[in-house]
């Protein structure tokens, strides 16, 4: 059997960190709820059944924790392509998703999401 690229999604990563477009909202680190697709050709896994072939969930975790944990972004979207540009530090990484959401982020709604996308260009042979 044949196994072709295939998507590996972390869900509901929960982070605390400094976001808001005023100092009021800025005064406090708030959650926010990261959700990662990345797209990877799986065989080499498959096959093996080897964690060093495929992407390591616990390394884009604590690879998402490093640049979020610590960060100040007055907007959302600062933040989700930074959360992008982490997780697709590994070649591996043929395309990837992030949306990052901010709950409770204005009044009359459950939250405000952002959602920034990448796809890996073919390189010629």
């Amino acid at each position: 059997m044949r196994v072709r690229p295939g998507t590996i999604h972390i869900s509901r990563l929960v982070i605390e960190t400094t976001l808001g477009a005023t100092a009021a909202e800025r005064a406090a680190p708030q959650q926010v709820e990261i959700a990662i697709t990345m797209d990877v050709d799986l065989a080499p896994a498959a096959t093996t059944d080897r964690l060093a072939d495929t992407i390591d969930y616990t390394t884009v975790r604590d690879r998402v924790l490093a640049v979020v944990a610590g960060a100040s972004h007055h907007l959302l979207e600062s933040l989700a392509v930074v959360v992008l540009n982490a997780v697709i530090d590994d070649a591996r990484v043929l395309g990837a998703r992030v949306c990052v959401t901010k709950p409770r982020a204005m009044r009359l709604a459950d939250a405000v999401s952002v959602s920034v996308s990448w796809q890996r260009t073919p390189t010629a042979p």
